[in-house]
C-alpha cells in the first residue's frame, strides 16, 4: 500500500492510527521514515507509546478534520478504517490533501458496498447479526458493535468517495475492492 523502502527517507502520517498496526508495518519496511501517529483518542496514544516506546515515533492528538501541521508537510497520507468515524469526510480530505507535499500520495483503507449482490446480502446480515453478537460476548457492548454496522452503511460508496477526493482535487484517484469490495483502498496523489 505504501511505497516505504523506494531509497529516500519519507514523511508519514497515520491519522487515526489507532494501536498502531499500519505503523508497525512502514517502521518493518524502513526506519528512515519520520512517522507520525494522529488519534482523537489519548488511549490509543498512550498504547503506542507503549508499543513502540524505542522507536521515533511522533504522537499527536488531533482531529482529522483539524491537523496541527503545516502545509506541504507529509509525503504520505494513510487513514485507515477511520474516515468513516469523521464528522465531516470533505473537511478531513482537505486536511489531508493541504499537509501532503506536492508529488505526496493519499491512502485511505475503508470498509465499503460489496459489489456482488449475494455477498451484500450475506455482509449485511453478518454486520447486523453477527458482529453485535460477538462484541456483546468478548465486550459486553453490543451498542458500539451496532456501531458498527451503522457507520459502515452510512459511509459513501466506492464511487462517491473517489468523487469527492478528485473533488478535493487529487489527481489520478482511484479505489482497488478487497474481498468483493466489503474492504477498499482508496488512493490518489497531490500535484
Amino acid at each position: 500500500m505504501v511505497c516505504t523502502d523506494c531509497g529516500k527517507k519519507n514523511n508519514i502520517i497515520d491519522v487515526g492510527s489507532g494501536t498502531g498496526d499500519l505503523i508497525n508495518l512502514i517502521i518493518k519496511k524502513n526506519l528512515k521514515n519520520d512517522v507520525y501517529s494522529v488519534d482523537l483518542n489519548n488511549e490509543m496514544l498512550k498504547y503506542g507509546k507503549i508499543r513502540f516506546k524505542s522507536k521515533k515515533i511522533k504522537f499527536v492528538n488531533a482531529n482529522a478534520e483539524n491537523l496541527p501541521f503545516k502545509d506541504n508537510h507529509f509525503d504520505k497520507y494513510i487513514i485507515s478504517f477511520c474516515l468513516r468515524n469523521v464528522t465531516n469526510i470533505k473537511k478531513a480530505l482537505g486536511e489531508a490533501y493541504r499537509i501532503l507535499k506536492p508529488g505526496g500520495n493519499f491512502y485511505c483503507l475503508e470498509f465499503n458496498k460489496p459489489e456482488s449482490n449475494v455477498v451484500e446480502f450475506l455482509y449485511k446480515n453478518y454486520k447486523k447479526y453477527i458482529i453485535p453478537l460477538i462484541g456483546e460476548k468478548i465486550t459486553n457492548n453490543r451498542s458500539a458493535y451496532k456501531y458498527l454496522e451503522e457507520s459502515i452503511d452510512q459511509f459513501p460508496s466506492q464511487q462517491e468517495l473517489l468523487k469527492a477526493i478528485s473533488k478535493i482535487g487529487f489527481k489520478e484517484t482511484r479505489y482497488l475492492n478487497i474481498f468483493n469490495g466489503i474492504v477498499t483502498v482508496h488512493s490518489g496523489f497531490k500535484v
